[in-house]
């Protein structure tokens, strides 16, 4: 298995790029054409990378979505904490 987003800035955690599948599931799930559109895998920022955004971008709207995304990393993190924690429980394992 290849990992799922593929590192684009000199190996760092900042900006990933998905992959040729994961892109094509993406557009399927929005509903997006084929005929038009993007031609390329989209980039996306990683909390880390949204975190150095809130540095240099410092207008009202900029300060508040970044905000709205780090609190949308933080629910996704704890919830990847509880399905670990589930799937551990549900087999037994112990760390």
């Amino acid at each position: 298995n290849s990992p799922s987003l593929i590192s684009i800035v000199n190996g760092s955690s900042i900006v990933l790029q998905w992959n040729k599948s994961e892109f094509d599931i993406l557009r399927s799930q929005n509903g997006t054409s084929s005929w038009g559109g993007q031609r390329y895998s989209p980039f996306a920022f990683t909390e880390l990378g949204v975190a150095m955004l809130s540095s240099i971008l410092t207008s009202d709207r900029a300060i508040k979505t970044n905000i709205q995304i780090m609190r949308i990393f933080s629910k996704l993190r704890k919830l990847v904490d509880a399905c670990v924690f589930s799937f551990n429980l549900k087999f037994n394992i112990h760390n």
